[in-house]
């Protein structure tokens, strides 16, 4: 099982681009370092008009640091400081451009007992460990972000499977007030969740 853990987080350190592993730490931070760069001046300035270009890095790395949790736009505009209108905004352009993927609570009716706010995964696990300052997959492993990262990879590999395929992701998560949760299931029918992952 450690076994499996560590190849894992080494798969999640590198998702998209797995031989920066092996190009070493140098490489693999000027890649994203440009990456960032690119994304910023050819996506993101020609949609949002972004005029703090420093504001937006930092909204790249909270929305990172984030990843696995339930989403709390007063909390991640508060952290950036941004207004929650903008904090909407442009997490709704990384939302679109495939960045981010807004995982919707599972219920079947509306009951005070489910947690109803989404949670928020930062796709490329690679580019948050890069934003969250992980120099390699050993110091990931052994951080607080450990299993963040790797559900998140999860979450990552499921959707995958579903796109590459050609179907619609029905995927979704299910808490309660008193903390017990299901990661992930995806939806049968209208009124089940199956293969469920318990976190």
């Amino acid at each position: 099982m450690q076994f499996q853990c560590k190849r894992h987080h080494v798969r999640a350190h590198a998702q998209q681009h797995p031989r920066l592993n092996e190009q070493g730490p140098a490489a693999r931070n000027l890649f994203y370092r440009s990456y960032i760069q690119t994304y910023i001046q050819r996506d993101v300035q020609d949609v949002l008009k972004v005029s703090d270009q420093l504001a937006f890095n930092r909204f790249l790395g909270a929305v990172a640091a984030r990843t696995g949790q339930l989403l709390n736009y007063a909390n991640l505009a508060r952290d950036v400081g941004i207004d929650n209108k903008t904090a909407k905004s442009w997490l709704l352009i990384l939302e679109t451009s495939g960045l981010v993927y807004l995982l919707q609570p599972w219920h079947r009716n509306l009951t005070k007992r489910l947690v109803k706010t989404p949670k928020l995964y930062f796709l490329d696990t690679g580019l948050a460990a890069y934003l969250t300052k992980w120099p390699d997959a050993a110091s990931l492993e052994a951080g607080n972000m450990s299993w963040a990262i790797l559900e998140t990879w999860l979450v990552a590999e499921i959707l995958k499977s579903y796109w590459h395929n050609g179907l619609e992701a029905s995927l979704y998560f299910y808490r309660d007030t008193d903390q017990r949760e299901v990661d992930i299931g995806a939806r049968q029918d209208s009124c089940r969740l199956s293969h469920a992952a318990n976190g």
